[in-house]
C-alpha cells in the first residue's frame, strides 16, 4: 500500500492526532461517555466484530452498553493502550492508523493479581479538522 509522507512541517499537526487517539484511549478507562463524545466528530462510524455504530449518539449510545457491561470506565479493572501509530496528514484531511489493547486486571485465583493483553482493535481511519482542531 502506498502511503503519502508527512511533510514535517506537518508534524505539529500529526501530534496533535496522536494525542486525541490517547485521550481517547484515557477516557475510555478513566473518563465519562460525554467525555469520550468530545473526541468524535458528529459523522463518526464505529465497526468492531458483529457491530457497526453510526452517528455521534448511536456510537455514545453503544460505548455506554460496554460500560455497563463494565468492559470499560472506571473501575472496570481494564486499560486501553494504543501502539503502532501512524498519522499521514494531507491538507485538512489526515489518515491514522493504530492498534488498540485492552490489558485486564485480575484479583481472581489462581493467578491473583495477573495482568492479560487482549488485543482488541485496529484502526484504520480519516480524520479531518473540525473548526481547526482535529
Amino acid at each position: 500500500m502506498q502511503l503519502p509522507q508527512t511533510d514535517p512541517k506537518d508534524t505539529p499537526d500529526v501530534s496533535r492526532i496522536v494525542n486525541v487517539l490517547n485521550a481517547f484511549a484515557r477516557m475510555a478507562d478513566e473518563g465519562t461517555v460525554a467525555q469520550m463524545g468530545e473526541l468524535l466528530a458528529d459523522d463518526v462510524e464505529w465497526h468492531m466484530t458483529g457491530t457497526a455504530w453510526r452517528g455521534h449518539t448511536e456510537v455514545l449510545e453503544g460505548l455506554g452498553g460496554m460500560r455497563a457491561l463494565g468492559h470499560a470506565g472506571p473501575g472496570s479493572g481494564n486499560r486501553h493502550i494504543v501502539t503502532n501509530q501512524e498519522v499521514y496528514v494531507e491538507a485538512e484531511h489526515a489518515r491514522a492508523f493504530s492498534s488498540f489493547l485492552l490489558v485486564s486486571w485480575s484479583p481472581v485465583p489462581p493467578r491473583p493479581r495477573s495482568w492479560s493483553r487482549v488485543p482488541i482493535a485496529t484502526n484504520c481511519g480519516a480524520v479531518r479538522t473540525a473548526d481547526g482542531c482535529w
